[in-house]
């Protein structure tokens, strides 16, 4: 989503699709974010598991073991910053000069459609955690290019 700072030619990208939904108000809601948080805490489980066997048994050599436990961490990274980001999106923290309004879209060339705040001080959390979001982003993208890099320099170097 594309928010403008008021009387500033300032615009910020976040990856954020939408903004003050009020989405908690409808009870299916509570029903599938239990369901999410529940789903979180296994994945969670199941990557701390992951890591340790990475880790203990050291199937791969040792720097491909702490890089593949690095790129399975970062997921925590972007967890945090959706738990910063998700009361912005449905609203319990309502952002803008209409609070009253939702916003929805990538991008928008209508002036009405875009979200325009007074200040970055009153979107500094979101962000922040928008910026975390972004480095798991291009993290896990390039995950497979620093792990083929790795593979190559041990293959390389293999004595």
């Amino acid at each position: 989503m594309i928010l403008h700072v008021a009387n500033s030619s300032d615009a910020l990208w976040i990856p954020v699709f939408s903004l003050n939904d009020r989405v908690y108000q409808n009870p299916f809601y509570l029903a599938f974010s239990t369901f999410l948080i529940i789903f979180y805490i296994l994945i969670a489980y199941i990557i701390l598991r992951t890591c340790s066997i990475f880790l203990s048994i050291k199937v791969f050599h040792e720097n491909m073991n702490i890089l593949m436990a690095w790129f399975l961490l970062q997921w925590f990274e972007a967890i945090l910053a959706k738990m910063v980001i998700i009361p912005y999106q449905i609203g319990l923290i309502v952002i803008g000069i209409d609070p009253q309004k939702s916003y929805c879209s990538w991008s928008s060339i209508e002036k009405e459609d875009v979200l325009v705040v007074k200040d970055t001080s009153d979107i500094m959390p979101l962000y922040i955690s928008s910026c975390f979001l972004w480095h798991y982003m291009a993290s896990i993208l390039f995950s497979i290019v620093a792990i083929t890099v790795e593979r190559g320099c041990a293959t390389y170097f293999m004595e």
